[in-house]
């Protein structure tokens, strides 16, 4: 192998021709091998590149979907639901009635539940006195 290396391209060529040499069996199968295998490792090397470029793409246009979405839903603000302002002061009383309903229930109970604690201690504590 390391003649071969040696030789020119004339006297390469004029060893093929030689009749006289013999090539061993299946030699012509193995280089075929090789040559498909080295054009395949040539197009995977061309391939990250398409992917990486396609990656780019994907990810610039995923951003510009999100902004997008997020530009659209900051500039909608709700909008007054009330034309007549004693109208909405009206359904403001309401809904804090409402909440102060529900608190006093809330206070109520725990107000409830504190007391019967309290009261149990204080039975404790009179009768160690």
């Amino acid at each position: 192998m390391k003649e071969m290396d040696t030789l020119s391209i004339k006297e390469l060529e004029a060893i093929a021709l030689d009749s006289s040499v013999e090539v061993p069996e299946g030699f012509g199968q193995s280089i075929r091998q090789g040559l498909d295998t080295l054009a395949f490792l040539e197009e995977s090397a061309v391939r990250p590149r398409r992917i990486r470029y396609a990656a780019g793409i994907a990810a610039s246009l995923a951003l510009l979907v999100g902004i997008g979405l997020g530009v659209n839903g900051y500039v909608s603000r709700p909008k007054d639901t009330f034309s007549d302002p004693q109208q909405a002061y009206a359904m403001l009383e309401a809904s804090f009635s409402l909440i102060s309903s529900k608190m006093d229930k809330g206070v109520a109970s725990v107000t409830h539940e504190t007391e019967a604690v309290l009261t149990k201690t204080n039975e404790i504590i009179d009768k160690l006195k």
